[in-house]
């Protein structure tokens, strides 16, 4: 049988200082092809000042997404794929999860997980 990959880009926006339960993430409708949905489902965000140096963040970044395959084939999602923007800087994922199958007519809920330093990290819009 032939499988598919999904490659999932996750493109997001990270804002200001502070975290305060709001929604930072550009929420976009699901992404669709060729019979694939992805969409962001919840997010957990942590800020913490890095004690090193202090005008410095670290992000603790958690997502979850639904992928809902309607297709007729088995599609794989691989989270060391993802990707988080912020402020033109590419951030991987920290993790380092297996590839996961969602099977033909199947959805799953994904969790994906950013680790990002910097100025310009942040759980608020700007």
């Amino acid at each position: 049988m032939r499988q598919r990959a999904i490659w999932s880009s996750i493109v997001l926006c990270a804002g200001a200082i502070g975290c305060a339960g709001k929604t930072f993430v550009r929420v976009d409708p699901p992404l669709a092809a060729q019979g694939v949905s992805v969409a962001l489902t919840q997010e957990e965000c942590g800020l913490d000042q890095d004690p090193m140096l202090p005008d410095t963040f670290v992000l603790d970044l958690s997502l979850t997404m639904r992928v809902t395959n309607s297709a007729t084939e088995v599609v794989k999602f691989h989270p060391e794929r993802a990707r988080l923007l912020i402020a033109g800087r590419e951030v991987t994922a920290d993790d380092r999860a297996e590839e996961v199958d969602v099977g033909a007519g199947g959805k799953k809920d994904l969790h994906v997980r950013f680790l990002a330093k910097g100025r310009d990290v942040a759980c608020t819009p700007r």
